[in-house]
């Protein structure tokens, strides 16, 4: 089972990357990014106990910080 939520985790963090780049590079509008990751960024929470987050491999960490800090900035530009 944790190898599977590995799996899962990573494939979802890859994909919110993606949607990231191509609205960074305007490839993805962004009243379309919010649909498509949303739900992925909710669930990655969900998944995440506080003691899981803790046990992390570092540079899942870190993208995982990467990934919510530029999530937080295209945030800001849908807002202005």
């Amino acid at each position: 089972m944790i190898f599977i939520k590995d799996v899962i985790l990573k494939e979802t963090i890859r994909f919110i990357e993606l949607c990231q780049v191509y609205v960074s590079t305007g490839k993805l509008p962004l009243n379309e990014y919010y649909p498509l990751t949303n739900t992925k960024l909710n669930f990655i929470q969900s998944i995440l106990s506080d003691e899981e987050k803790q046990l992390l491999a570092p540079e899942l960490d870190l993208r995982l910080r990467k990934l919510f800090s530029k999530n937080t900035e295209i945030y800001d530009l849908c807002i202005k």
